[in-house]
């Protein structure tokens, strides 16, 4: 094992549910205590089906959300077509 690696690494996986949870439940707050009003956030399709109870990101997708509540919803009124969830096209991003 190389130096400073976890013995035991942290996977989506591996993890027991209430952990994955937990974690979001933690991140979502960290995000409601922000003071600005947009962020631009990456992750893992897993995390965002889990912090938004959604199941159809694809791997490569875009999506705007509001945080409501300590909940990340759909925006109703996006800049971002709501078809991007599932990824964008070759001809999209040609154009």
């Amino acid at each position: 094992m190389s130096d400073g690696a976890p013995e035991k690494p942290r996977h989506f996986n591996g993890e027991p549910d209430s952990e994955v949870t937990k974690r979001g439940q933690d991140f979502l707050q960290w995000l409601s205590n922000r003071e600005e009003k947009n962020i631009f956030v990456f992750a893992h399709k897993f995390i965002l089906q889990e912090l938004t109870g959604l199941d159809n990101f694809k791997n490569v997708g875009v999506v705007e959300m509001t945080l409501e509540n300590n909940k990340l919803r759909l925006k109703e009124d996006a800049v971002i077509p709501a078809s991007y969830i599932e990824g964008v096209s070759d001809s999209e991003i040609e154009s």
